[in-house]
């Protein structure tokens, strides 16, 4: 029944996770099936899995692995992957492939990754006798695409212009100063060009799925940036909203981490940022985490306030006056020595305030076996 249903289905987009699952068919050869992407192009920065099938085209499940050593590596392209790896399958027992793109290559043309795939029979029955098929080899030699399906888009000539989601790669015209970009139905970015004028803007909206389990009772949004694409200057981002939001950035692992952002014109929160990462907007507040390792963006639209002046140190009292110690009077004749003057009361020194200045302490898998 799932081998007729994944017959049926080309591709899957597993929303909770951010993971395009291609499903398995009878071909009755050890490998991967492609699902439709023997023709079309990984977009970078995402995650994909691709169902293991064995040498006579059913799907590779703990037994069949346990009997058949796996290794594999990517053999041309290893610079456009971050994650290659043969894990079990999150929905059912089955084995897959994991392949994620890189976010921040260079794709202003499309990359070919190649990969091999062996896997050797080590079946030894119970009396430690080796199988029929023991030492059999099944090889598999497989071919990605990574970039852009319809590949970059021409130079952009204007300051104001809108980015496709299926051309997301953009080249802006040198003679170009500030130029705002926008995302329909999303928001605007506005930066300044100064030595960078091509930027991968790849993005998705898809809100984890256990950020909806957690919170169900919240207005959860999100803009992902895969890529992550770094400005020459702290630049503004518009995000359209209505009414009070709470802003986070979102690790691989979900954890969040909080920064400031300002409600604008009554529609949208901005705030500013030198490099993109994925975030996630609530109209409630959701739990942080300290153990985020996302670049939280710099405050927005408010002045820097001036720097604090240095403290001087207090003046120091000036030194008590010592009471005059009274002559005694001179005696016509002698007598008994005057009383000894009172003795001067001791000088008491002020306290001096010494300011405090210190600055805080700055605290692929390739070639593997599986």
């Amino acid at each position: 029944m799932k081998k007729f249903m994944c017959m049926m289905l080309a591709a899957i987009m597993i929303v909770g996770s951010g993971v395009v699952a291609f499903a398995a068919r009878d071909n009755g050869e050890f490998g991967i099936d492609y699902g439709t992407m023997d023709k079309d192009v990984m977009a970078p920065g995402q995650l994909y899995t691709f169902d293991l099938i064995t040498n006579d085209g059913s799907y590779v499940d703990a037994d069949w692995k346990m009997n058949n050593s796996i290794t594999y590596s990517i053999t041309s392209g290893n610079q456009y992957i971050e994650k290659f790896y043969i894990a079990e399958s999150k929905d059912d027992e089955f084995y897959e492939l994991y392949v994620q793109t890189k976010g921040d290559a260079d794709y202003s043309s499309n990359h070919k990754i190649k990969f091999t795939m062996m896997a050797r029979n080590k079946y030894r029955d119970e009396d430690d006798k080796r199988g029929p098929e023991y030492g059999n080899i099944y090889r598999f030699e497989g071919e990605l695409t990574a970039g852009f399906a319809k590949g970059h888009s021409d130079i952009i000539r204007d300051d104001f212009f809108t980015v496709d989601k299926d051309i997301p790669a953009v080249t802006l015209d040198k003679k170009l100063d500030v130029v705002t970009a926008q995302f329909p139905q999303l928001g605007y970015i506005k930066f300044r060009l100064a030595n960078t004028y091509s930027y991968n803007f790849a993005y998705s909206t898809s809100v984890p799925k256990a950020l909806l389990v957690k919170y169900p009772n919240a207005d959860i949004r999100a803009w992902n940036f895969h890529a992550r694409p770094e400005f020459d200057t702290a630049s503004t981002v518009e995000f359209l909203c209505d009414g009070k939001t709470y802003a986070y950035t979102k690790d691989d692992d979900n954890n969040l981490t909080e920064f400031p952002v300002t409600f604008k014109n009554g529609d949208r929160i901005t705030f500013k940022t030198k490099q993109l990462d994925s975030y996630i907007f609530s109209d409630k507040p959701l739990k942080t985490s300290s153990s985020s390792t996302t670049t939280v963006p710099v405050q927005t639209n408010q002045k820097p306030a001036p720097p604090p002046a240095p403290a001087k140190p207090a003046s120091p009292m000036p030194p008590a006056q010592a009471k005059p110690t009274p002559t005694p009077a001179p005696a016509p004749t002698p007598a008994a020595p005057a009383p000894a003057p009172a003795p001067a009361p001791e000088k008491t020194p002020s306290a001096v305030t010494t300011p405090f200045s210190g600055e805080p302490l700055a605290t692929l898998i390739f070639g593997a076996s599986f």
